[in-house]
């Protein structure tokens, strides 16, 4: 057994191990190492070598590649040495290895000399747990599936491989190329739960159960809390086995501890990064890119560069497509690494107009770089994304767990013009108090201690919304001025949003004449001290109502709590109707917390806010395609700009100056003065937003 797993007593005092507890200091992050502030964006050349190739590195030179990437302009690079085929592009000696037939010159030597003549560091893109060539030849090392048949591309995280391959191959290429870092991918994604002897063997002396083979076992978390510690583990053996080699090698693993994988970040990797398609199928960078920015640890997303349609060929994507899919990243603090395999030839050659293309993208983000780099949330919304919550769902793996609901309830608010961020509750339950509004959508699961942390919260005069079935599993009666009815999960309920009711469900009103979808269930309540809002009726006619509510709204103590009985926000991630958004804003509304900001503007526009020397950021970035929609559209292009857009901020005193970055237009900005009967107002007006532009607010500050 190549990794030690340390015994625990019980399998729940491994999983609250897991799951960070909320006690633990921010301080007890393992700190990252990264190349520096000068380093902010990075350029991925992706080859994936394989079996069939014949002219791998056939055009290399460092000339080239120099004359190149100086076009680029990128402070990092990153190139090609292992794939999911599990094929290496360069001469390894490293027993076990796959070496790619068809090498004409090695790729790395030259990359690393031209990052070198550059003064650019360059690490290499290694695939870890997935490798198809390692499976084949040696089928010990993968993992085991629960009809004890080996899964051939997967490895098993407790196997010999990562001492026998990976950490061996990682110092070849330290030693022979001298590289900078590792970007090793294929890894949490890739991981399967795993019945081999060892790890079988394992859970067992730690739990005293047998592995769980089905996912409606009563010990499946448990099973899955196991898989997710033994791969831990494994990227933390071969951070510390690259860090005793070379201590300034800099290493990270694909998404972990991203939005996939919450709870306090405890893998001592040097920065967090994640490679995202970013595609109307593959939107998920604002959910990423938010939950990165909690992390306390350097983090970037790897943009791909080019796309595809599953009936078209990959392409690079346009300008204004790649602008699109940097913006949030940008916006939020965090790193770009943008991504490209060029397509059609193996030698090495990187096309001109793919030069041109990411070169305007570089400039895209180097134009924001000063502003965005290193700043921090102004608090307004934030959406609680419990790790107990997620880690309780029975996962077939440690990565495909349900996310619509948080998805789903972050739509809403930026659709809604209202910035959010999204965290864990390691990293909420440390500034709860800064928030003025927090949303927990269906999290029923969630830490006792979060309940009381949030209870506190709202008697203190803070905004919670609660959405979904599952609230009374959480809080008491009391809290919730409301009376348990139970649940139903047939019923023809609808609710009025802007007057006019919308349906939860087609049943009892479609018939088989129509496509039937699933209720929405129901959490049934009498009012106590809360009051109701949205009268339910039983169908589209106003008259024909149940003396039901589709909202409650409570006052406690200096604040107040809002429930809306069924799972709001994932019925807006599946249909994204506007009156379902309008009826989760009029609850909002109804509850009244006192924001920084107040935003009118088209749905398109997703706002940011941030705050960094001194000075507020408001970011806006237009989401709307000039493309019309079609089944077959998956990306946005054409860009038309969207507005106007209205801001209002509260301030005591007058900014210094208001002013517009990034793109070109009037801005219009007043101020009145505070009075007696009311608070001092910055109102700012916007006629459209192209990509992206922000509105800087120099504020004053008392010294």
């Amino acid at each position: 057994m190549a990794i030690p797993i340390r015994s625990i007593n019980t399998l729940s005092t491994f999983l609250l191990c897991i799951v960070a507890s909320t006690v633990e200091a921010a301080t007890a992050v393992p700190a990252g190492n990264w190349y520096g502030d000068d380093v902010y964006v990075g350029y991925a050349y992706d080859l994936h070598a394989n079996k069939d190739d014949t002219e791998i590195g056939a055009r290399m030179s460092v000339d080239y590649l120099v004359d190149q990437l100086s076009h680029v302009g990128a402070d990092l690079l990153q190139t090609d040495s292992k794939g999911h085929e599990g094929v290496v592009s360069w001469y390894s000696e490293t027993p076990g290895a796959t070496v790619a037939p068809g090498i004409v010159q090695e790729i790395m030597p030259f990359w690393v000399a031209a990052g070198n003549e550059l003064g650019i560091p360059v690490q290499a893109h290694y695939s870890g747990i997935f490798d198809e060539a390692a499976g084949k030849k040696f089928p010990e090392w993968t993992a085991v599936d629960a009809n004890g048949e080996r899964v051939v591309d997967k490895m098993c995280p407790r196997s010999e491989y990562v001492d026998k391959l990976l950490i061996p191959q990682a110092k070849e290429l330290i030693d022979r190329y001298g590289i900078s870092g590792f970007w090793v991918d294929g890894e949490i994604w890739a991981v399967v739960p795993c019945y081999c002897e060892d790890c079988a063997s394992a859970y067992t002396e730690q739990s005293g159960l047998q592995p769980p083979t089905a996912q409606d076992a009563e010990n499946w978390t448990d099973w899955i809390a196991f898989t997710r510690q033994s791969f831990y583990d494994y990227i933390g053996h071969y951070v510390d086995e690259i860090h005793k080699h070379n201590p300034e090698i800099r290493v990270c693993s694909n998404w972990l501890h991203s939005f996939r994988n919450p709870g306090r970040p405890s893998v001592h990797t040097d920065f967090l990064s994640g490679d995202n398609i970013g595609t109307i199928t593959h939107p998920n960078t604002d959910c990423h890119a938010r939950f990165f920015s909690t992390r306390q640890r350097h983090w970037e997303i790897m943009v791909w560069a080019f796309y595809y349609n599953e009936h078209a060929p990959w392409v690079l994507k346009p300008l204004s497509m790649i602008k699109e899919h940097m913006a949030s990243t940008i916006a939020l603090g965090g790193s770009i690494n943008l991504y490209n395999q060029p397509k059609g030839h193996r030698d090495g050659r990187i096309p001109e107009h793919h030069v041109d293309r990411i070169s305007q993208a570089v400039e895209f983000a180097r134009e924001r770089q000063a502003m965005s780099k290193d700043s921090v949330t102004v608090p307004n919304a934030v959406i609680l994304h419990s790790e107990y919550d997620f880690y309780a769902q029975a996962s077939p793996n440690i990565w495909e767990y349900p996310t619509q609901h948080i998805e789903g309830a972050l739509a809403a608010l930026l659709d809604g013009s209202i910035p959010t961020d999204i965290m864990d509750e390691w990293a909420l339950l440390q500034e709860l108090e800064r928030f003025p509004l927090v949303i927990a959508p269906s999290q029923e699961n969630m830490s006792s201690e979060a309940a009381t942390a949030l209870e506190a919260y709202v008697r203190n005069g803070g905004h919670l919304l609660l959405t979904g079935t599952g609230a009374f599993d959480v809080f008491d009666s009391d809290f919730l001025g409301i009376k348990n009815g139970g649940v139903t999960d047939k019923h023809p309920y609808h609710i009025p949003a802007n007057g006019e009711p919308f349906p939860l469900s087609t049943y009892g009103h479609q018939g088989g004449a129509w496509t039937e979808v699933s209720v929405f269930p129901w959490q049934e309540f009498e009012l106590v001290t809360a009051e109701g809002f949205g009268p339910v009726t039983t169908s589209l006619m106003k008259e024909d109502g149940n003396g039901l509510y589709g909202a409650s709204i409570h006052r406690v103590g200096k604040g107040a709590v809002a429930y809306i009985p069924f799972d709001i926000a994932t019925y807006y991630y599946n249909s994204r109707y506007s009156f379902v958004r309008d009826f989760f804003h009029e609850v909002i509304d109804e509850l009244n917390p006192s924001m920084p900001i107040q935003i009118q503007a088209p749905v398109a526009v997703e706002p940011i806010l941030r705050q960094k020397d001194g000075n507020q950021y408001l970011h806006l970035i237009n989401r709307a395609s000039g493309l019309p929609i079609f089944k077959n559209v998956l990306g946005g292009d054409d860009h038309m700009p969207s507005g106007p857009i209205a801001v209002t901020i509260p301030l005591d005193q007058p900014p210094k100056n208001v002013r517009l970055l990034f793109e070109s237009g009037a801005l219009d900005w007043s101020y009145r003065p505070k009075s007696e009967n009311a608070s001092g107002t910055l109102s700012i007006l916007i006629p459209s937003v192209l990509h992206h532009l922000a509105i800087e607010i120099q504020l004053h500050t008392n010294k």
